[in-house]
């Protein structure tokens, strides 16, 4: 029980850091970087890129979870 929660609170906490980490290192100012997020609203990229994080980070722990279950 207390491994779910530590998990849930890492995924949580993550997600927003490495879409601010994405934002912050990937968007240059010449406009360069990820064309999919640089160059236009901050905001909803930001919320964007934290949605996909923690879908991503979810989907591996779950993963992880169901190979550990196998051995």
């Amino acid at each position: 029980m207390i491994r779910t929660l530590i998990a849930a609170l890492t995924i949580f906490l993550l997600g927003p850091g490495l879409a601010y980490a994405a934002l912050a290192l990937g968007c240059d100012a010449n406009g360069g970087g990820i064309p999919l997020v640089c160059g236009h609203n901050v905001l909803l990229s930001f919320v964007g890129l934290t949605v996909i994080d923690w879908l991503l980070m979810s989907t591996a722990w779950v993963l992880v979870q169901s190979r550990s279950k196998d051995f």
